[in-house]
């Protein structure tokens, strides 16, 4: 299937925002997008987006360490809450939303409680992390997508 003949006008056109992705951080390759958002949390505007196109040392579940190829879509994002009972969903609504991401044809399926499934097969996770500090919660949250293999 041609993912660029999913993607619409509509699509592209609610990329919009006020919030996430205003400063966005990228680069073609970078060790971790979850630890440039975690070690610069406090230096980024909340709804900062980071980007990369290969991750070496990527973090998953367990502390397992993850090599992440051209290919992979990568992001992490910053955000902040006050209320600590809404923290534990920033997980569910991430996995939710890079299912429903208007690409309607693609099945992606969650396998609670942070892996992403397309045809039986593994083809990304989630990983949200939170620190309190000054009676808020900084949340860090992100996922790697396998899109395409290049080559």
């Amino acid at each position: 299937m041609n993912l660029q003949s999913s993607l619409s006008f509509i699509n592209v056109e609610s990329l919009c925002t006020d919030t996430f992705g205003r400063l966005l951080v990228w680069s073609p390759r970078l060790a971790s997008t979850h630890d440039v958002v975690l070690h610069n949390f406090c230096e980024l505007s909340i709804g900062s987006v980071c980007l990369a196109d290969i991750q070496t040392k990527g973090r998953g579940r367990s502390k397992n360490v993850w090599e992440s190829p051209l290919g992979c879509f990568l992001f992490f994002f910053t955000l902040q809450m006050e209320d600590g009972r809404i923290v534990p969903l920033v997980q569910y609504v991430v996995s939710l939303a890079i299912t429903k991401a208007g690409l309607p044809s693609i099945d992606v399926k969650i396998k609670w409680p942070n892996d992403l499934y397309l045809n039986g097969l593994k083809v990304g996770g989630i990983l949200c992390t939170s620190t309190y500090k000054l009676k808020k919660f900084n949340v860090s949250a992100g996922s790697k997508t396998f899109l395409y293999s290049k080559g």
